[in-house]
């Protein structure tokens, strides 16, 4: 299932400063229950890649139907969350807004009653304010207009006012849809360096959402917050690729490792196995091959 949700709601967070909806969890661990960079003990960049025709174009009617299965099965719950989340979240920017009438409605009523609005109309008291010359007239003199001209003046500001904020929330939309673009093709591009990546299961972790929403690349977030589990996971792979790049030396030029043959001695390789050359590694064959025991450690 697409993580489009669990974006949304951090992307919500990130330009209205609201709680996060849909990143409740109880469980902050490496995506996918392993370790980062391996899968079913393969290493970083080894996943086998994903059968011809498997990510083949479906169309609109087969993806609709698909994602009804998902938020009606497996990923009910999840489904249902988030959007409870959307609800809660509408439903207080709308008691916000109710509130914020409340408060003007006294002003409102007597403005009314001064104008002669008996049923409360905005857009008539808003004529009715614009039409009394009286209150514009002093202000009129003191910016050294004419009535006419210092009305005409107000009207324009107050237009243009309108259109910044249109424009600012146009602008805060735009941002919004490329950062959600942007997060996708990250994650997408996580997921071929890191088969075990899982977005939703990191969204569970707040130090994550928290950088991803500061702006920091997703990569950079997630190997920040995984750096100890990449190591370990490179680490293993070094050893795995040096001692089959070893035994593969050995099996090439048809030779045994001798089983403790008289004076055959035991070699220990002390330092960083993943910084050893392609040179070290053939002298360790060599060495191999003349019956000396190998041993790698960390």
């Amino acid at each position: 299932m697409s993580d489009v949700m669990y974006l949304r709601a951090a992307l919500l967070d990130r330009f209205d400063g609201g709680e996060g909806g849909g990143m409740a969890g109880s469980n902050a661990s490496s995506p996918g229950g392993g370790q980062p960079g391996t899968s079913g003990g393969a290493p970083v960049g080894q996943e086998s890649a994903p059968a011809a025709g498997e990510q083949a174009e479906r169309t609109p009617e087969q993806r609709a139907a698909d994602f009804r299965a998902l938020i009606s099965g497996e990923y009910k719950d999840e489904y249902t969350k988030e959007t409870q989340s959307l609800i809660n979240r509408r439903f207080r920017e709308t008691k916000g807004l109710q509130e914020q009438l409340s408060a003007h409605q006294g002003l409102i009523d007597l403005l009314s009653s001064r104008y002669g609005v008996e049923d409360g109309d905005v857009s008539k008291l808003q004529a009715a304010i614009e039409a009394d010359d009286a209150l514009w007239q002093e202000k009129a003199e003191e910016a050294g207009m004419d009535l006419a001209t210092y009305k005409r003046v107000q009207q324009m500001e107050a237009e243009n006012r309108r259109l910044r904020a249109e424009q600012q929330r146009s602008l805060q939309d735009q941002l919004a849809r490329q950062t959600m673009s942007r997060w996708a093709e990250q994650e997408r591009e996580l997921k071929g360096l890191y088969p075990t990546f899982d977005l939703r299961g990191e969204m569970s972790n707040p130090a994550f959402v928290a950088m991803l929403r500061a702006g920091a690349p997703m990569r950079n977030v997630f190997e920040a917050v995984h750096m100890d589990e990449i190591k370990r996971g490179l680490i293993q792979a070094v050893q795995k690729d040096t001692q089959k790049a070893v035994t593969d030396h050995i099996r090439a030029r048809g030779a045994r490792p001798s089983e403790g043959g008289g004076g055959s001695a035991g070699v220990s390789v002390s330092e960083d196995v993943h910084k050893l050359t392609r040179q070290q590694r053939e002298e360790l064959a060599r060495r191999a091959e003349r019956g000396e025991t190998i041993t790698l450690c960390k």
